[in-house]
């Protein structure tokens, strides 16, 4: 077995040849953005970057997806998977980059060109002639559609076997992060993002006129009823040290101010750490909504769309990969204090298999901070060999373990 402290050296030098190659592979996807299952180019461009270095690449997995495998896999031994999400967001940029998106009104703004390149970079390090003879086990990479579309791609990825023959044992995976700096990496045991379910909720009423509200079923008044009762199945039927919300985030009713519409549309999302208690709260939405409708007179519809589970990070995976940060010298681990309420649907991998999801920070002098999903974000390219060798050295370091 060889000297993890030898392997790391190599890791990082390998990881400062690659970085303008990174760089040129990020700028290629970011300027050429591709929504939820229509990575096709940037599939493409991913698939034959492994296949130039030797890696066999497995395409059109779970829709648009790669999977990469770096040295015949066989049973017996660990294998550890890396995950990179391929798709872009329906925004306009505006970052005036001199790469920025070619494609009007689609754009990489929430970083996962980066997260690509990230993971692409220690694909290749980990496929060096240099390293390869000395991993004790199989490596994976897993280059996903549609993180940013529920029900998203990493089921799909799943379904169609990407984790399987042989059966991964560890998957990590990095995200660009705006709430931390160049050389900080973020994460903790546990859950760390939360369930993301949507709803659809109509109100059905009777029209009337808005002077002779007796003559109809206010189905306005009776949507903000069931509004602030959902408010109370938060503060009154989940406990105050379980995590939850439920936010209505669209609300449609009546086109005219002297009429009372026959009904109110509304859509949300309901954000949990728990999945007992995602099961608690959906179950007392039906019930608020059909108790105040029939005290009405009215009646509803809800449509609740199970999405991303919570993201569990693995204890063991967790102590690892923040050892090997430790080893590593390059970047800084910082310990997340509480989980965040955003939902990824890296989860999935995590109710499968061992998994850790980490931010790296893209915060520096030369890159101010601005809020994922805007149309000025970008990242320090600096990020991209840093991000690289930590998870390279990370899957090493899980398969020597």
């Amino acid at each position: 077995m060889t000297d993890l402290g030898a392997l790391k050296e190599l890791i990082k030098k390998k990881a400062e040849e690659l970085e303008s190659t990174l760089i040129s592979v990020r700028r290629a996807i970011h300027q050429n953005p591709e929504l939820a299952f229509e990575e096709h180019e940037t599939a493409a461009l991913l698939a034959s970057r492994l296949e130039e270095a030797g890696i066999k690449a497995e395409r059109g997995i779970g829709g648009t997806g790669v999977v990469g495998r770096i040295q015949p896999e066989k049973d017996g031994v660990k294998c550890v998977a890396i995950r990179g999400d391929m798709d872009a967001l329906p925004i306009q940029e505006a970052t005036g980059l001199e790469f920025a998106s070619q494609n009007k009104g689609k754009m990489h703004a929430c970083g996962h060109d980066a997260n690509c390149a990230m993971a692409l970079g220690a694909a290749l390090i980990l496929n060096s002639d240099e390293i390869k003879p000395h991993l004790n086990g199989n490596v994976r990479v897993l280059f996903q559609p549609a993180e940013e579309s529920p029900p998203g791609g990493a089921i799909k990825m799943i379904e169609a076997g990407a984790l399987d023959n042989p059966k991964v044992d560890a998957i990590i995976a990095s995200h660009t992060y705006n709430d931390a700096n160049l050389g900080e990496i973020v994460f903790k045991d546990g859950p760390m993002l939360a369930s993301a379910d949507n709803f659809d909720l109509k109100i059905i009423g009777k029209a009337s006129h808005g002077a002779m509200p007796q003559q109809g079923k206010d189905a306005i008044v009776t949507a903000a009823e069931v509004i602030l009762a959902y408010q109370r199945i938060i503060s009154r039927q989940i406990a105050p040290t379980s995590p939850a919300v439920i936010t209505i985030g669209t609300i449609s009713g009546g086109d005219r101010s002297n009429v009372i519409p026959s009904e109110v549309k509304m859509r949300g999302t309901v954000r949990t750490l728990d999945m007992s208690v995602k099961d608690t709260i959906r179950k007392a939405m039906y019930e608020t909504a059909d108790g105040i409708t029939k005290s009405a007179g009215l009646s509803f519809e809800l449509d609740y769309q199970d999405g991303y589970p919570t993201l569990l990070n693995d204890p063991g995976v967790k102590k690892t990969v923040q050892e090997a940060i430790g080893e590593l010298g390059t970047v800084k681990f910082i310990e997340m204090q509480s989980p965040i309420m955003g939902g990824e649907d890296f989860a999935y991998y995590t109710h499968r298999a061992a998994g850790l999801f980490m931010f790296i920070g893209v915060v520096s002098s030369r890159n101010p901070k601005c809020p994922m999903h805007h149309p000025q974000y970008t990242i320090d390219e600096r990020v991209l060999p840093l991000g690289a060798s930590v998870m390279a050295y990370a899957a090493a370091k899980i398969l020597m373990g």
